[in-house]
């Protein structure tokens, strides 16, 4: 299952959330209310949900949800994780073996200490309880979750999927939004027609330290962000590269990091391309 949020396609169940273009941003997304809201009274507490409608068979391997994301929810106490008392408000992917009866974690929860920028961000704005800071598009983070990776769920299964976003009794902030869903989808493949035309390389592949990414694009362009991610979704690097034209190459170390499969993630301007590569020792 594949899904840019430039439509207003009826494949969700929506409760709190909409498809639309957010304000400030240029295209659609998965969006919660902005800000979102809390119950502001004890002992009550709100959820907004999204629900793919459409079941997903899981597969034995290579079994991968990616998004790009902004959550800017209230965070936790310094020192806590999710299911902590004092986790506060957060956003979690969840899944169902018996069509929505009852739900387990996909991946944990997190708030908007996920990322230092999400962090910074919620508390540069904040009036009483509340954040009034607002998402923009350069806050994007991508998010990679191993469907099988909780435990909850084997290859073979056939699950529902929703989105939820936990609101406690009193603060809250601007919300969550959600873009360029892909759902056991191919991470190479390309989100529309310009992008056919570009060329990604990323080689050698399996790596023992190092891998060289080359590039050509149709038009000129200005600016790459790279991201390398790990299987829990926690950047292990990122940077930005200067290209004057057409074409761009960049060697990235991975020297310091352990084995294992990571996502490479690059952006140019509104397009975004992944791609796995995989450190094993020689």
């Amino acid at each position: 299952y594949e899904n840019d949020f430039n439509s207003t396609i009826d494949d969700f169940l929506m409760t709190g959330f909409s498809i639309i273009t957010a304000s400030g941003f240029d295209d659609g997304g998965l969006n919660t209310k902005h800000p979102y809201e809390s119950p502001d009274q004890d002992n009550k507490t709100l959820e907004y949900i999204a629900q793919l409608k459409i079941p997903i068979i899981l597969k034995e391997s290579d079994s991968y949800m990616i998004f790009d994301n902004i959550a800017l929810v209230e965070p936790g106490e310094a020192g806590t994780n999710f299911g902590d008392e004092k986790f506060w408000d957060y956003v979690i992917v969840e899944g169902s073996k018996n069509e929505g009866i009852t739900w387990q974690p996909i991946a944990d929860g997190y708030d908007c200490r996920k990322h230092t920028s999400w962090l910074t961000r919620y508390n540069s704005a904040i009036s009483g309880n509340n954040s009034t800071a607002t998402g923009t598009p350069s806050l994007f983070e991508p998010n990679m979750i191993n469907l099988l990776g909780s435990g909850n769920f084997s290859g073979g299964d056939t699950i529902l999927i929703r989105f939820r976003l936990f609101s406690d009794p009193y603060a809250n902030g601007w919300g969550w939004i959600i873009d360029n869903l892909k759902i056991q989808g191919s991470v190479s493949s390309v989100y529309n027609i310009l992008q056919e035309k570009t060329i990604i390389k990323v080689y050698p592949n399996p790596i023992r330290d190092q891998f060289n990414i080359e590039t050509s694009f149709p038009t000129p362009i200005n600016e790459l962000d790279i991201s390398v991610l790990d299987l829990t979704g926690r950047i292990i690097l990122k940077k930005q590269i200067t290209v004057n034209g057409q074409f761009a190459t960049e060697t990235i170390d991975l020297s310091e990091a352990q084995n294992g499969l990571y996502l490479i993630k690059l952006k140019a301007g509104n397009h975004i391309w992944y791609k796995k590569v995989m450190k094993v020792k020689y």
